[in-house]
Formats: C-alpha cells, sequence, structure tokens
C-alpha cells in the first residue's frame, strides 16, 4: 500500500482564495517531544496541520498495552473527525520530536465549512481517503504474510518520515519493535524474527535501539513479492 501525503492534506486542494481565508483563519502552535496534543476522551475543539515533525496516532488498553496506529509526516491534517461528529477524541496523538501545527478552531471551521462547499468536500474526500486505507489494511493483513506487510509499512515510513544518508536511510524518530508490530498486527517475537534476518541479509542495520534501511531497492521488492 501507498501513501500519498497530500491526500491526508484537504487544505492543499483548495482554489488560491479559499485556501488564503483557511489559512488566515489558522494559528501556530508548538509542541516538544513527546508533548501530548490531545487524549482519547477529550472533546474536540480544534483540527490541525503539520508543519514541522512528526505525530504519533495510538490508544493504549486498560491493560497499559499501546497500540500505533499512524505516523502523520508534514503537511498531514488530523483531528476533523470530532470537529464533524461531536464526538470525543477516539484515540491520542503525541509530538515526535519538535512538532509545529497549524490549528482551526471548531468555529471557524464551521463557518468555512458552511461558506464553502469546497470546504465540505476537500474534507469528505480525506475522510474517504482514510477510511479506503482502513479497508486497504484490513485486506492487507488479512491475505498477506507478515514479512510482505513489514516490507510494505517500512517502505511507506521510509518515504514520509526517512532520512537518506550516504550510508542509508535512517529514521526522523525512534520506532521500536513493538510499533512495527503495532502497525502490521504482528506479535514483537515474530517481528524480531524477520528483522534479524533482514539485517543478516543486509537489508537493514539494527544499532542502538535504532533501525536503518540499508537496501530500500530489496527492501521494496520483498513488499510486492
Amino acid at each position: 500500500m501507498t501513501i500519498d501525503p497530500t491526500q491526508q492534506n484537504w487544505i492543499h486542494g483548495l482554489p488560491d482564495p479559499i485556501r488564503d481565508e483557511v489559512l488566515a483563519c489558522m494559528h501556530e502552535r508548538d509542541y516538544a517531544p513527546g508533548d501530548m496534543i490531545y487524549r482519547t476522551g477529550e472533546p474536540g475543539h480544534e483540527l490541525y496541520q503539520i508543519l514541522r515533525g512528526n505525530v504519533r496516532i495510538f490508544t493504549i488498553s486498560e491493560e497499559g498495552r499501546e497500540l500505533l496506529y499512524e505516523m502523520f509526516p508534514e503537511g498531514a491534517c488530523f483531528g476533523e473527525s470530532s470537529l464533524i461528529d461531536e464526538g470525543p477524541r477516539p484515540h491520542m496523538t503525541q509530538a515526535v520530536g519538535d512538532v509545529r501545527l497549524r490549528v482551526l478552531s471548531r468555529d471557524d471551521f464551521e463557518m468555512l465549512w458552511r461558506r464553502y462547499p469546497e470546504v465540505s468536500m476537500a474534507v469528505a474526500r480525506l475522510q474517504t481517503y482514510r477510511a479506503r486505507r482502513l479497508y486497504g489494511v484490513y485486506e492487507h493483513v488479512s491475505l498477506n504474510a507478515l514479512s510482505r506487510r513489514m516490507a510494505d509499512r517500512l517502505s511507506v515510513l521510509a518515504a514520509t518520515v526517512g532520512e537518506v544518508r550516504e550510508d542509508g536511510i535512517y529514521f526522523r524518530l525512534r520506532i521500536t519493535q513493538e510499533d512495527i508490530g503495532s502497525l502490521v498486527v504482528g506479535s514483537r517475537q515474530s517481528v524480531n524474527k524477520i528483522l534479524k534476518q533482514w539485517q543478516q541479509d543486509n537489508v537493514i542495520d539494527l544499532a542502538y535501539g535504532s533501525l536503518v534501511i540499508r537496501d530500500l531497492a530489496t527492501l521494496q521488492r520483498l513488499a510486492t513479492a
């Protein structure tokens, strides 16, 4: 599965005058590494666009187990669902590294929604895109082996939160084996076994709690094998 960052940005495709008005209604806010943006169950009064950094979308079970849903890259918009259905926040969001967000209040969002059909259509397209991705994830998990799911997900992360250096692709955030397991619906033990095999094959490298992609072409081939 591929991810197009522009499809997670409903502001990007608006006509220039409308986009300018949307941006004029927004203000910027900074978050330090690890800061919570919102928590599960809180009322939703704002939506966001990432200007700098990355944002983790996750939940924590009653037993304290963390389940990572998504890593949003720069440009992505999020937080709109609670403004549409007036329900509480369905998950938690946390800053990864130094994060700067554009913030749009509920009042301004509702004004723009009523005034411009283009805004409501753009947000609807974002919601539809995420629904289609959810169906795709279910299909991917149901029909593909864990190694293929891992290769696909790491290839996507390399494109969205990876930093290309001479000796490989480094992630701009710490991604644990538990995180990978959450993203691909696999146990930590199974994920660890595959990662160690890939390390032996010089596809990736594991060192000091970090993961480095050494051979992206092979990883992408494994994602479609």
